[in-house]
């Protein structure tokens, strides 16, 4: 799988999303640093954010965190990922 350029960061948390996902819903992968290798996944939906699963162990209050700053940029995540998809 490759990864896309970084959609954005957040603190420590780097924010984006595999090249080759473009048929699957919208969302985003969160992983600290420079290891990609293990990720956190959100779905990014018109109505909210939803964690899929936190296989890089997140604390939780750094999670909620995370979780609210998507909020506040799912219209800008949904844009980017139509225009890198092209759709």
């Amino acid at each position: 799988m490759m990864m896309s350029p970084n959609v954005m960061r957040y603190r420590n948390f780097s924010i984006g999303f595999f090249s080759d996902e473009g048929s699957e819903p919208v969302h985003v992968h969160v992983w600290v640093g420079s290891d990609r290798s293990v990720l956190s996944k959100f779905w990014i939906k018109k109505d909210g954010v939803e964690l899929a699963h936190n296989k890089a162990r997140i604390a939780d209050r750094d999670l909620s965190k995370i979780e609210k700053y998507l909020v506040l940029n799912r219209q800008m995540i949904i844009a980017r990922w139509y225009e890198y998809f092209e759709m």
